[in-house]
C-alpha cells in the first residue's frame, strides 16, 4: 500500500513594498532592494552605474533568497562622455 504526503508550508510570505519614481536628476537606489527596473522614457543618453543607458533601453536586477541588490548610482543629466543631455529615467522597485 503506497502511502502519499504533501508537504504543508507553515512560513508565511513576505509582503513586499513596491516603488516608483520618474526622475530627471541625478540620485542613487538605496541598497536593500530585492528587484529594480530602469527605464529611460526620454530622447536623450543618461547614465546608469557609470554606463550609458540610450532612450528606450531597460535594465533591471532581480534577486533571489535573502540577497539584496547594491546601490544603484544613475544621472539621467548626462551621458558617460559628461555631455549635458537632459533625459528621463523611470525606475520601479521592489523592497
Amino acid at each position: 500500500m503506497a502511502i502519499s504526503y504533501q508537504a504543508q508550508s507553515t512560513v508565511a510570505g513576505v509582503q513586499r513594498a513596491p516603488g516608483y519614481l520618474t526622475v530627471t536628476t541625478a540620485g542613487s537606489i538605496a541598497a536593500g532592494a530585492k528587484s529594480v527596473f530602469i527605464y529611460n522614457a526620454g530622447t536623450k543618453n543618461g547614465i546608469v552605474l557609470g554606463a550609458n543607458i540610450v532612450p528606450g533601453q531597460g535594465l533591471s536586477w532581480e534577486t533571489t533568497g535573502n540577497d539584496t541588490i547594491g546601490a544603484i548610482a544613475y544621472d539621467p543629466t548626462k551621458d558617460a562622455a559628461a555631455t549635458a543631455t537632459g533625459t528621463t529615467f523611470w525606475i520601479s522597485s521592489l523592497s
